[in-house]
């Protein structure tokens, strides 16, 4: 026979060769055995990795989809998650305020983020939209600012964009500018102007504020005239009056700080306080919980 340095054997080996073979064999089967007692594979490993035949082609993964899971799969304002909802917010109640320089804020107080608007919207957790102007009343203002004129327009505003629904709101605000106006016509101007919006927004609820100053420092004329004025329009219209100048007064004179120095306009403090008696004045009329 050849050599094994030849490469080749015969056919008939070694005895002692087929022997090692063997025993070989035999530890390389028990070992793989004990392997797989003692190390079983991952209880979350799928199942087509345990399947050695491919049922599961190798690019296919497995559906996890809520719908394959039975997970219910979260929708717009009802995240099963707990996070934030989808909600564009349409369904938030909405506040509409017509004001003058009480609501508009000014350089002396209650600017952009610190008027009293927009911090009854913060605390309320709710969309309040002033529709005000300075200087503006049921009569006073130049043409297309009265308090008229704005109703017509947040009307529009509202049956346009489909708002109005029994769980918003209207505040109607003022005015001091009205004080050197003829009384008899500001009651006018008042009843159009709660006409407008009961009419047009017949679900809303409808919110009438009086005259606001601070009690040291009332107008010279006719504010007394005014306020009795406003009240007689809101009790004929069927609606929600608050005076506040009424005790306890809104901008009292036991609270300085909370008007400005020209002693006419609120400050950042005094929109707080506006804020939380409007607050207050809406959570009874069932708007705010």
């Amino acid at each position: 026979m050849l050599g094994l340095r030849g490469g080749r054997t015969s056919g008939g080996g070694s005895p002692l060769l087929a022997v090692v073979a063997v025993v070989m064999a035999v530890v390389v089967i028990a070992f793989s055995g004990w392997l797989v007692v003692s190390y079983p594979p991952p209880a979350d490993l799928p199942a087509e990795a345990l399947d050695p035949s491919g049922a599961s082609s190798p690019d296919q993964s497995p559906d996890r989809s809520p719908s394959a899971t039975g997970q219910d799969q979260p929708t717009a304002g009802n995240e099963s998650d707990g996070g934030e909802s989808d909600d564009d917010g349409d369904d938030a109640i909405q506040v509409a305020v017509l004001g003058d320089g009480y609501t508009t804020g000014s350089p002396l107080g209650g600017e952009g983020e610190k008027s009293w608007t927009a911090v009854l919207g913060k605390r309320a957790d709710t969309e309040v939209t002033p529709y005000a102007v300075t200087g503006s009343g049921y009569v006073a203002g130049p043409p297309g600012t009265t308090y008229v004129d704005r109703a017509e327009e947040l009307v529009a505003d509202w049956t346009g964009a489909g708002a109005g629904g029994p769980e918003d709101a209207v505040v109607v605000m003022g005015s001091r500018s009205d004080a050197a106006t003829d009384p008899a016509a500001v009651e006018a101007a008042a009843r159009r102007t709660l006409a407008v919006l009961t009419d047009g927004l017949p679900d809303v609820t409808v919110v009438v504020v009086g005259p606001l100053w601070p009690a040291l420092s009332p107008p010279t004329t006719g504010g007394p005239e005014v306020r009795a004025a406003v009240q007689a329009a809101a009790e004929d219209a069927g609606v929600a009056y608050a005076d506040p100048l009424a005790e306890p007064a809104w901008l009292p004179e036991d609270n300085p700080a909370a008007v400005a120095e020209d002693a006419v306009l609120p400050t950042n403090l005094g929109h707080g306080v506006i804020a939380t008696r409007v607050r207050a004045l809406l959570t009874t009329e069932g708007v705010l919980g």
